[in-house]
């Protein structure tokens, strides 16, 4: 069995690649509450975006 896991979420292309093979998908709540689950104190701390070239990286 293979086991995919992210910081963050799945897309669905991602469900559908997996769907009826081996494959256990663990996102951000999952993995953080199997972090918990084995006493381990975790959080996710997403690093801050970076301007896009050309703009100050904020909204249109």
């Amino acid at each position: 069995m293979g086991i995919l896991v992210t910081t963050s979420g799945f897309g669905p292309g991602t469900y559908e690649f997996a769907n009826g093979k081996p494959i256990q998908l663990y996102d951000g709540t999952q993995l953080l509450g199997l972090c918990r689950q084995n006493g381990i104190d975790a959080r996710i701390v997403m690093p801050p975006r970076k301007p896009r070239a050309g703009g100050t990286g904020g909204t249109r």
